[in-house]
């Protein structure tokens, strides 16, 4: 299982709103998702940034599946007004696990 996580940021005054949308996820996108192989995804908000937590078995797969569908799309469209620009981020590729304590 691969352990991933990425930063992203929000535009200031949009923080609600970013949480609102999550708290209405769609039933297709966790769909979506599951298929993708992704689980125990998690968000966390510092102000406006945002850090991503994901585990799946292979991220490029799960990229692929999901980058292939209208679903994708939509949410991408749906929750760009609330997203700086790629183009304005530099932290936005994933970071690759370097270590894990599993507490057992």
């Amino acid at each position: 299982m691969q352990r991933i996580g990425f930063m992203m940021h929000i535009l200031p005054g949009t923080e609600q709103e970013y949480e609102r949308r999550h708290d209405e996820i769609w039933q297709e996108m966790l769909d979506l998702m599951r298929q993708a192989g992704v689980c125990n995804y998690s968000i966390f908000r510092h102000g406006t940034t945002l850090f991503n937590y994901l585990e799946c078995p292979d991220w490029d797969e799960a990229v692929a599946i999901m980058g292939a569908t209208t679903v994708r799309q939509r949410w991408v469209e749906y929750m760009n007004d609330l997203i700086v620009p790629v183009d304005d981020q530099t932290e936005t590729s994933p970071w690759m696990q370097v270590f894990f304590f599993d507490g057992k």
